[in-house]
């Protein structure tokens, strides 16, 4: 395997690389060895920013996690035209797919690099189409069409992990919008001489009375289940 080197392109002698002006650069290859494309990354002065990166490209080639940065230079636009093009879905989701990726996503992150999205992109273009008075399939459609083009991005080793996750829609309930009452002793309202009376109170078969306050809980629970 090799291994990444770090030198100046200079005039200058090696020797006084480290006090002169001129930017740092690491050359290294991608996984493939010595049958893979041998690629530039430059730095500023600091040498070692160059020497973090190297360290970080070897040991990412060792633990077979490496992906090249360039590969994150690549625009969403072309991205997403790609991940259409190969789609295997029906013509009527495609053309669904193509109209909110023309209408929506490509103005807000068409012309950005996919290693350059960042959560908060995302977020950003989810909440602008909320507050046009977008419909919840709308905009669910979009979240998708980005998740799907960025997994697909992170299989093709272009990105090392997904900016797309753990991102709230609307209109979609997850079970921590809900806060159900917390169990605990209720407060006698027998008196003073009725607690035999109480205690001699009969069960009814599946039937709890702690369990009162949490019906109505369930039934929400049991109405969302079967709307997905």
């Amino acid at each position: 395997m090799t291994v990444a080197r770090i030198f100046k392109r200079c005039p200058c002698p090696e020797e006084a690389w480290k006090a002169c002006p001129h930017q740092w650069v690491v050359r290294y290859r991608t996984a493939g060895g010595r049958s893979s494309r041998q690629h530039e990354q430059s730095f500023g002065t600091d040498l070692r920013e160059a020497e973090d990166f190297a360290l970080k490209v070897e040991h990412d080639k060792r633990a077979h996690v490496f992906v090249d940065p360039k590969a994150g230079q690549a625009l969403f636009r072309v991205e997403a035209a790609t991940w259409l093009d190969h789609h295997l879905g029906a013509d009527s989701s495609i053309a669904t797919y193509w109209s909110v990726l023309r209408a929506h996503i490509d103005p807000a992150i068409g012309g950005k690099p996919i290693g350059a999205i960042r959560r908060e992109d995302i977020k950003a273009l989810i909440a602008t189409m909320h507050r046009k008075g977008l419909s919840a399939s709308r905009i669910g459609c979009a979240h998708l069409v980005i998740s799907a083009v960025l997994a697909e991005a992170v299989r093709d080793k272009k990105l090392p992990e997904s900016p797309c996750s753990s991102i709230q829609l609307p209109g979609v309930v997850t079970a921590a919008d809900f806060v159900g009452p917390v169990p605990g002793p209720r407060p006698s309202t027998n008196g003073p001489h009725d607690h035999q009376r109480s205690a001699a109170k009969p069960q009814v078969k599946g039937h709890d009375e702690d369990m009162e306050p949490y019906k109505p809980l369930g039934r929400v629970f049991e109405r969302h289940r079967l709307l997905r």
